[in-house]
């Protein structure tokens, strides 16, 4: 079991009434960290994308992010693609790795503001 999921949910269950001004997302990509980040619901999922390449040192222009299946533009916010708490966006790796072993991925949880 993964600790910091508990911890998403209890942001969101006892989150005062100003906190429904960010949304907690999920970034994921196979086989590496799930990384959760609490943004505004208004900035720029720019923002987003830039965060979760530098926590994995990943060049911004090689990785590709989608929700519900279509591409996220940089000027895009989670307030007008509807996302919700625990909503999840997939980044999409352009260059093709070498086999990195499977395993039980972890999770961070990152505040952006």
């Amino acid at each position: 079991m993964n600790p910091l999921s508990t911890d998403v949910n209890l942001a969101s269950s006892s989150a005062p009434k100003k906190e429904r001004n960010h949304v907690t997302i999920k970034v994921q990509r196979q086989h590496v960290f799930d990384i959760y980040l609490r943004i505004k619901r208004d900035l720029p999922l720019r923002e987003l994308k830039i965060c979760y390449c530098d926590r994995l040192g990943l060049e911004y222009d090689t990785v590709r992010f989608t929700y519900d299946g279509i591409k996220i533009g940089n000027s895009q916010t989670a307030e007008e693609l509807g996302m919700e708490d625990g909503d999840v966006i997939d980044a999409w790796s352009d260059q093709m790795a070498g086999g990195g072993g499977g395993g039980a991925a972890a999770a961070v949880f990152v505040f952006v503001v």
